[in-house]
């Protein structure tokens, strides 16, 4: 009796402190909507006065964040009002709940307007309790509260800023519409040493963004000044960047072949006769140039001279080494132009010379790129060069790889790099090929047979591989001809070196580090069954629906066994599957035991 008495006591004290942590709803009430009125009063009052209202559970940086938001501190954008009249309050069983509409009403400056998004509503969660019979504040939950306040006011910020923007082009958009009087085009705008120029054309003008180049040829381009006076003369299929390598200069293509038209003097320098120009600017020889299969070089006074002036600049030409190891397109450091229209307005335009066109390694016009402190419409921060591989292949044949990162505003990586492979014909002097591939970096470039050229790399991933190596090489593969034409050999295959060279130990092994960042000097046995597995899907062996999803998109399941197609395998292939049959055997004999 003794004991059942004493838990019943216990029982009762327990009721009693839990009725007394916790606000009752039906109870309390009024004394909570008098506490909450006492509360928006102090707003008004110092953060210390406020903060005596809280008790010690959340940090003093969190709940004056949100205090101070609701204090209309940061009005500028968005003033906020608090109801704490029509608060909700409910009682569960962690404590009184109390829920406080919020009306965030949006401030735009005049001739600013964001649509249908002018006001916005939240609220604000408090968590109330009492202590030595007083209430207090626990817990303030501001984060949908703070979130919608940051949507609001970025959104609003974002459009006072971008007609900032478009006020600072307003005065460009207008001489532009002025000029286009006496002009077919006004299609890009650019300021150069505090002087601004207006790229006209007469015609049909369209670029193809995608391609970088114009994409009709019924058109001449030049360039005209502030007062519309002619300094360049409409009878040019491009105007290159103001000033890209040289000051007041500026590269001209007409009929195909690039020259070098002076700005400040209205003068042609170098007749657009040439296929490239490489500046050199030392030992008086300003630049050297190709025509056709030609070279030659201009000196300090232009005056023209064929070949090269030494064999030092025939080597450093020919093995590329005019072309920058590192470089960026960015805003500030090249002279950008932009279309004269507010849709266009923060995304520049470079028109690139001949010496990076020419090999391949950009296009003739590049755009996108940001001009304004903020992403409006260009959305590219810069484009980089990182490094370039110059390699031998044959005696006719040489590769040139640079590696090119574009860096993304608010992309979903700092980086997005590939590499940027060319192939070229040593004794033409001409581009065989040209292609991209997504790649941190390529190991080598070789000839593995007479027709064969093969590209391994470290690829780019942005997902998960099926794999447990995170730095397994990837292999291309292109068909050299006896014309030493050269064609990509498309692969239908994620390892396509199974499908084009047999095996050996040097395709297995190398150092290669797990996800879980262990080292391996041999590829792992899940590696090896994929390879094997690889080739069997490319034939079109079924696998089961949950693995399906692992081989490339052209996998066409169709065939239940492997005899049904072994008459079909191919001599590389009937090599690499008995090959990868070993390897795998070695690895699960060499696996511990479970």
């Amino acid at each position: 009796m003794k004991t059942s008495t004493t838990i019943w006591i216990i029982a009762a004290v327990a009721c009693l402190a839990w009725a007394c942590s916790v606000v009752k709803k039906e109870a309390s009430e009024k004394e909570i909507r008098v506490f909450l009125s006492s509360f928006q009063a102090s707003l008004g009052q110092s953060d210390e006065v406020i903060l005596k209202q809280f008790t010690n559970k959340q940090s003093r940086e969190s709940i004056l964040s949100a205090i101070g938001i609701l204090q209309n501190k940061e009005k500028e954008y968005v003033t906020c009002e608090a109801f704490f009249d029509n608060a909700a309050i409910e009682v569960v069983a962690t404590g009184t709940k109390v829920t406080v509409p919020v009306k965030l009403h949006a401030n735009f400056p005049p001739g600013v307007d964001f649509g249908d998004e002018d006001d916005g509503s939240s609220s604000l969660v408090l968590w109330l309790s009492l202590r030595n019979g007083a209430i207090v504040i626990d817990q303030l939950d501001g984060d949908e509260f703070y979130s919608d306040f940051a949507r609001l006011k970025n959104q609003i910020e974002w459009s006072v800023d971008t007609e900032k923007e478009i006020a600072k082009r307003a005065p460009f958009y207008e001489r532009a519409k002025a000029l286009q009087q006496n002009f077919d085009s006004v299609i890009w705008y650019a300021t150069y040493k505090a002087k601004n120029y207006y790229y006209v054309v007469q015609g049909n003008w369209v670029l193809a963004e995608d391609k970088g180049k114009p994409a009709t040829t019924d058109y001449t381009m030049g360039l005209v000044d502030e007062a519309g006076s002619t300094i360049i003369p409409v009878e040019y299929e491009l105007i290159g960047t103001l000033g890209f390598d040289s000051p007041n200069v500026v590269e001209v293509i007409k009929g195909g072949k690039t020259g070098y038209f002076n700005i400040e003097t209205k003068q042609l320098t170098i007749p657009a006769t040439h296929d490239m120009i490489i500046p050199y600017g030392k030992d008086n020889i300003a630049y050297l140039v190709k025509q056709d299969t030609t070279y030659g070089w201009y000196n300090d006074t232009l005056e023209y001279q064929v070949g090269f002036p030494n064999d030092t600049l025939q080597t450093w030409v020919k093995s590329f080494g005019f072309l920058p190891r590192e470089m960026r397109f960015a805003n500030g450091n090249q002279t950008f132009c932009e279309i004269p229209n507010r849709a266009h307005a923060g995304s520049g335009i470079l028109m690139l010379p001949s010496y990076l066109v020419t090999t391949g390694l950009f296009d003739r016009v590049i755009s996108g790129i940001s001009t304004t402190p903020f992403a409006m419409n260009g959305w590219t921060d810069y484009i980089e060069t990182k490094g370039s591989l110059f390699q031998t292949v044959t005696d006719q044949v040489s590769a040139l790889v640079s590696t090119i990162r574009n860096s993304y505003i608010e992309g979903r990586e700092e980086f997005y790099t590939e590499n940027r492979l060319v192939l070229f014909d040593n004794k033409k002097n001409d581009t065989l090929t040209v292609t991209t591939i997504s790649a941190e970096s390529v190991e080598h470039i070789k000839r593995v047979s007479d027709n064969l050229l093969e590209i391994k790399y470290l690829p780019t991933y942005w997902w998960e591989e099926e794999y447990e190596e995170e730095n397994l090489p990837q292999y291309s593969y292109f068909s050299l001809n006896e014309d030493f034409s050269i064609a990509a050999l498309p692969s239908n295959r994620t390892f396509a070196q199974t499908q084009f060279i047999k095996l050996d130990s040097s395709y297995v092994s190398g150092k290669f580090t797990t996800r879980d960042k262990r080292n391996l000097d041999f590829i792992s046995l899940e590696t090896a069954m994929y390879l094997y597995d690889d080739i069997l899907a490319s034939y079109g062996l079924s696998y089961p629906e949950e693995q399906r999803y692992k081989f490339p998109q052209s996998y066409n399941p169709r065939y239940s066994t492997k005899q049904e197609f072994d008459d079909q395998l191919t001599e590389i292939d009937r090599h690499n599957i008995a090959f990868l049959q070993k390897i795998i055997t070695a690895l699960l004999n060499a696996k511990p035991a479970a």
